[in-house]
């Protein structure tokens, strides 16, 4: 299973902080999904939250931090595609070897897909560019 990274600012307790943007964990309604509203259905292969898999050099240069080559400010974070909760899935990007999406696993409200992410949220760990470069047996 892949590694996915993923910058974000961190939040309470040393963990990513929780959102509607870009920078957080979580996504823009209308944006990174094509759904708006809380009670709209969301079906697997229509997006979600942005990630990149098995390397954050993967990133665009402005959301790399300087350790990792980038101008970005925020931590990078990493999770595998392996720790997810039953309700979400990884999906490659199939215009991009370099992105992918946590995305709902069935099909399912907005809102239940934003509780699914907040729940990730203790799983997330701070990746540093040594640990980055680092794969385990799981991985390879």
């Amino acid at each position: 299973m892949p590694r996915l990274f993923r910058a974000m600012k961190e939040g309470e307790g040393g963990l990513p902080e929780e959102g509607e943007s870009a920078r957080t964990l979580g996504i823009r309604p209308g944006i990174d999904v094509p759904v708006n509203t809380p009670e709209e259905l969301f079906r697997p292969g229509q997006g979600g939250l942005s990630v990149s898999p098995d390397d954050p050099l993967n990133f665009p240069m402005f959301r790399r931090p300087p350790e990792y080559q980038g101008v970005g400010k925020d931590q990078v974070w990493t999770i595998t595609a392996a720790e997810l909760e039953p309700d979400l899935a990884y999906r490659p990007d199939p215009t991009s070897a370099r992105h992918g999406f946590i995305e709902p696993a069935r099909p399912m409200t907005l809102a239940d897909y934003q509780r699914a992410l907040a729940r990730t949220r203790g799983l997330w760990r701070k990746a540093t560019p040594a640990a980055a470069k680092r794969r385990d047996s799981n991985d390879a």
